[in-house]
């Protein structure tokens, strides 16, 4: 519960900020590498795996092995899958800035994961790289309000990569399957209790429901018995 009222708080912060400037971009890539980044990125950047690109300040993030297609690589990284591969394999990592579809972007390669989160720690140049890319005065504007699009924006198709923490425990539903995605179990039946808690939240999807479902947990769990 404590970490459920701290996400809460943070959400409420950030819709707060109001039409604050920040810098907005996606990485593209398989969905551990991409998320490799975040610690190394300011403003409002997302994840996403090279078939949902769209035209807007992009990193792109290939790791030897990953879905990375022949047609992705081309338009991507500028050269075939083979010839990136065979780059990388000799290099262990390679990365550059351009442009692609008319908007900057920053393509990096590597042999693997674990070369790829080393170089993010130490590489300069690297992380020159990703100052110079998402400086807010180089980007386009981005105002976080719209929280309708929170859902659409988990746009991970399946990963090969396997859990972090406690491996093979966590699996991803088949999306493509309704009746398994939205499969009720005893856990997350819509009971009538369930229904009735959600009935007292307003539907305007703003700043105001992030409040009533904070203040509604707080006064389910106070922080006095979430022992703070």
């Amino acid at each position: 519960m404590t970490r459920i009222l701290a996400a809460l708080l943070l959400m409420i912060l950030v819709l707060s900020a109001g039409a604050t400037t920040v810098t907005a971009g996606k990485v593209y890539g398989d969905q551990a590498p991409a998320e490799a980044f975040y610690p190394y990125l300011t403003g409002n950047w997302r994840g996403a795996s090279f078939n949902f690109f769209e035209p807007s300040i992009a990193i792109f993030v290939h790791v030897i092995g990953d879905p990375l297609r022949e047609s992705e690589a081309q338009r991507f990284f500028s050269r075939s899958l083979a010839e990136l591969d065979q780059q990388t394999r000799a290099e262990g990592l390679v990365f550059w800035t351009s442009q692609v579809d008319g908007v900057k972007a920053l393509s990096v390669s590597a042999d693997s994961l674990e070369r790829l989160i080393a170089a993010l720690d130490s590489n300069q140049t690297l992380q020159s790289a990703i100052e110079t890319l998402t400086r807010p005065e180089l980007s386009e504007p981005f105002t976080p309000v719209d929280l309708k699009g929170v859902v659409a924006n988990k746009t991970w198709s399946s990963s090969g990569y396997a859990p972090v923490v406690f491996p093979g425990l966590f699996a991803n539903p088949d999306y493509s399957e309704p009746g398994i995605f939205l499969m009720e179990d005893e856990q997350t039946s819509r009971t009538p209790q369930v229904t009735a808690i959600a009935g007292l939240i307003n539907d305007q999807r703003d700043i105001s429901t992030l409040k009533e479902i904070h203040n509604l947990i707080q006064a389910i769990a106070p922080y006095n018995r979430l022992g703070q």
